[in-house]
C-alpha cells in the first residue's frame, strides 16, 4: 500500500485549517505540514523504488502528526501581534565584535585547510569524516565550540536588523558559511537560511517568489555539497538522490534491524546518559550516527520518530509528540508577550521542526540547544536599546 497518498490527504486537511485560521507561513502547523509533504510527495513518484512503509510506522506517524498539529492549533494566538509590533524597542550590542568574528573566521578557514588536506580521502570527504570523528581524520578542534554563540548572535542581529549592524551581520554570515563548508553538512547550510527566511517572512519583508528562488538555490547547493563530498558512488539521478534524503527515512524506520542499547530510553534520553557516562556511571551512550538499512537503497536516517518509536513504540511517539507540540506551540505563542527572546528561541529550534522528516534534533542535540539558549539569554541581557527600528 502506498501510504504517501493517505499522508498527503491528511496534510492537506490541516493546510485547509491553517488557511481558514489565517496562520503565518512560519507557524508551527504550517511548517509541520510542509516538512512532511517534503517526504511524502516524493513517495508518490518513487514509491516503487523502495520497500513499502510499514503499517506500524505509518500509524506512529499519524499519531505524531495529529497530536502535534492539534497542540499547534491550541497554542496558536487567535489575535496574534505582528512581528514588528512585538519589537517594541530595537536592541543592539554596543560593541564592535565583528572584528573578533573575522579573526575566528580566519582560524576556521585555517582548520578547514588542515583537516581537508591531511586525511586519507579527498579534501571534502576528509572534512565530512573529520566532523564525524572517524579514526584517522583530524577534527576542527576548539573553533567549532563557538558555533552556539555565533548562531545566537546570528539570530539576534537578524531580528534587530539595521544599518548599524550591517558589518556584524556580514561577519556572522561569513562564519556560518565557512562552518557549513567545514562540516560539509546540509543541515549547516539549511539552518541560517531557514532562520533568515523565517525572520523576513514574519517582518513581511520578502515575497513568496523570492522564497521560492532561495529554496531552489539552497537545494542546489545541498545537492552540490553531497556530490563533492561523495566517494564517486553517489547516484547521478538527482531526483532519485533527493528522494533518498526525503522519502527513505520514513521507509527505513520500519526496517531497522540492528542491535539496540540495553539502556532504558537509550535514544530518547541520550543526553542524560551522556552526562552519566562522562561521570563514569553507565555504559557508552548510543551513537548519533546510526547504522544503515537496505530498503533496497541504503539509508541511516529515520525521521523524528526514530528515538521515541525505537525506545517506547507508539506510547513514546505519543508522549514526545505532546512535548514537541507544547515546546513549539508555546514558543510561537510567545511573540504575543511582546518579547522577542521567545521568538528568537523559536527560530533557533525551527530547524528541528523543519527537518523532522529527516532526523530528530531537539533531544538528540539537546546539549547544543541548551548552549545556544544560554548564549542567547546572555546576549539579551547585555544588549541595550537602540534608536534603530526593528
Amino acid at each position: 500500500m502506498n501510504y504517501s497518498a493517505y499522508a498527503l490527504f491528511i496534510i492537506v486537511f490541516f493546510c485547509v485549517i491553517a488557511s481558514y485560521r489565517k496562520m503565518s507561513l512560519f507557524s508551527p502547523l504550517v511548517i509541520n505540514c510542509f516538512a512532511w509533504s517534503v517526504s511524502f510527495v516524493p513517495g508518490i513518484f518513487f514509491y516503487e523504488d523502495y520497500y513499502p512503509i510499514t503499517n506500524s510506522v505509518f500509524t506512529a506517524w499519524v499519531v505524531w502528526f495529529f497530536v502535534t498539529n492539534i497542540l499547534f492549533i491550541k497554542f496558536d494566538p487567535q489575535n496574534p501581534n505582528r512581528f514588528k509590533e512585538s519589537c517594541t524597542s530595537s536592541l543592539e550590542i554596543k560593541f564592535n565584535y565583528q572584528y573578533i568574528i573575522y579573526i575566528l573566521a580566519l582560524v576556521l578557514a585555517y582548520r578547514i585547510w588542515v583537516v581537508g588536506s591531511s586525511g586519507p580521502s579527498q579534501f571534502f570527504l576528509n572534512l565530512r569524516l573529520g566532523t564525524m570523528h572517524e579514526i584517522g581524520y583530524q577534527t576542527l578542534g576548539l573553533i567549532e565550540r563557538f558555533y552556539p554563540l555565533i548562531l545566537a548572535l546570528f539570530v539576534f542581529e537578524n531580528i534587530y536588523e539595521s544599518k548599524n549592524n550591517l558589518n556584524k551581520r556580514i561577519a556572522l554570515w561569513l562564519w556560518m558559511a565557512l562552518f557549513a563548508l567545514a562540516v560539509m553538512g546540509k543541515f549547516a547550510i539549511l539552518t541560517p537560511i531557514l532562520i533568515w527566511i523565517g525572520i523576513k517572512i514574519l517582518k513581511k519583508e520578502i515575497t513568496v517568489k523570492t522564497v521560492f528562488f532561495i529554496t531552489i538555490f539552497t537545494v542546489l547547493v545541498m545537492v552540490f555539497m553531497q556530490l563533492i563530498r561523495s566517494d564517486s558512488k553517489t547516484s547521478t539521478d538527482y531526483f532519485k538522490l533527493l528522494s533518498i534524503y526525503t522519502y527513505s527515512p520514513i521507509v527505513g524506520l520500519g526496517y531497522v534491524n540492528f542491535n539496540l542499547s540495553p539502556l532504558f530510553g537509550a535514544n530518547s534520553l541520550r543526553f542524560f546518559y551522556a552526562i552519566s557516562y562522562a561521570l563514569g556511571f553507565n555504559n557508552t551512550p548510543v551513537n548519533l550516527i546510526f547504522s544503515y538499512v537496505e530498503i533496497p537503497v541504503l539509508t541511516n536516517v529515520y525521521t523524528v520518530l526514530y528515538p521515541f518509536y525505537m525506545d517506547f513504540k507508539i506510547g513514546g511517539v505519543f508522549v514526545f509528540s505532546v512535548i514537541y507540540g507544547c515546546v513549539f506551540g508555546l514558543l510561537y505563542k510567545g511573540v504575543n508577550f511582546k518579547n522577542t527572546f521567545f521568538m528568537a528561541l523559536y527560530f533557533i529550534f525551527l530547524p528541528a521542526l523543519f527537518t523532522q522528516f529527516f532526523v530528530e534534533s531537539l533531544f538528540s542535540l539537546l546539549s547544543l540547544n541548551i548552549q545556544v539558549t544560554f548564549c542567547l539569554l546572555i546576549i539579551f541581557i547585555i544588549s541595550r536599546k537602540s534608536d534603530a527600528n526593528c
